[in-house]
């Protein structure tokens, strides 16, 4: 049997259950389960799906409305399952600087209601998402898993709060877990609080594309790469004891700058016109001004390899951007 075999198969197997399932990476990753031959997937989120939602229509998705923070809400979706995806967070670094309590009792206690669902559940396999922000400011790129962890925001600190609490449950022996450290995703959340989102917004508008800081270096890896990633970690860990920590990037850094120049491209392609790329801060202010993140240790467990170059996946997102915008406005 194939690799890919082998994980459709797998996914045919589980009753899955992600929590965080309408947020932009849950959907795209219900979509890619269904595709896999799902049998059953659980949705829980606190807001209710929509009928926008073409990914999370089918029959064999079952939608949860509630909190991480109930154990009731997570004991009805957790029912019956046999693997748990933990995606849901609040993600935003500006914004956990204002709500810091907030954000450590989604990402942490959050976690933590949701390991203890699954000792009550019996279930045992549990994916959780984490980021690359934990690590800091990098001693080396690009940045291994057994790099030390200083994060500098409150929403990296509750996220690792988040992997230490999944670290304990395992070391009882009541999980076999995978903790994803996730470069920056983009193609999944249109969200203006990201750099490629307000980047995205503009050369839809055929607007000069204005950022604050061209000079920062980034891991940019599209949502469709994690999530086959993550399925594949599951896969991999069906057998395995313990917590592993794994990577989830493309290994190559780029800059904002490039990145941006690239989006211009596209658009002129598109018929916009080439768009100026500015810069609007001094680029002074940036907490980690680089940020690459090494995949050897996912690959060696998975063969998993991105296959989205950033060029093609920002095609992709411009083209979803605009056909949700009417949407969201």
């Amino acid at each position: 049997m194939t690799r890919e075999g082998a994980v459709d198969d797998w996914v045919r197997q589980q009753s899955i259950c992600i929590t965080g399932g309408r947020g932009a990476l849950g959907r795209r990753l219900i979509q890619r389960l269904i595709a896999g031959g799902a049998s059953r997937v659980v949705a829980l989120d606190s807001r209710p799906a929509t009928r926008y939602d073409e990914a999370t229509q089918s029959r064999l998705v079952g939608h949860v409305v509630g909190s991480i923070l109930n154990p009731a809400d997570l004991d009805r979706a957790l029912l019956d399952c046999t693997v748990v995806f933990h995606l849901a967070a609040l993600v935003h670094i500006g914004r956990s600087e204002l709500e810091p309590l907030r954000y450590f009792e989604v990402n942490a206690f959050g976690t933590a209601h949701v390991l203890e669902a699954c000792r009550r559940q019996g279930i045992q396999r549990v994916i959780y998402t984490s980021t690359g922000h934990v690590y800091g400011i990098p001693r080396q790129l690009p940045i291994g898993e057994d790099h030390p962890t200083a994060p500098l925001s409150a929403y990296a600190a509750s996220k690792l709060a988040g992997e230490v609490t999944v670290q304990g449950y395992a070391a009882k022996g009541a999980l076999l877990c995978d903790i994803a450290r996730l470069a920056n995703v983009y193609g999944a959340s249109f969200s203006l609080e990201t750099v490629i989102g307000r980047a995205l917004e503009q050369a839809a508008n055929g607007e000069p594309i204005r950022l604050r800081n061209l000079a920062a270096v980034r891991d940019f890896i599209h949502a469709g790469d994690v999530v086959e990633a993550l399925v594949r970690l599951a896969v991999a860990g069906d057998k395995s004891t313990g917590c592993r920590i794994v990577n989830v990037s493309t290994g190559q850094g780029v800059s904002v700058l490039e990145m941006a120049e690239t989006l211009s491209k596209i658009a002129a392609e598109q018929g916009s016109g080439w768009l100026e790329v500015i810069q609007t801060g001094s680029g002074q202010d940036e907490l980690v001004p680089r940020l690459v993140l090494d995949n050897h240790r996912l690959s060696g467990l998975t063969g998993w390899a991105p296959q989205i170059s950033l060029e093609h996946g920002l095609r992709l997102a411009l083209q979803e951007f605009r056909r949700q915008r009417p949407q969201t406005g």
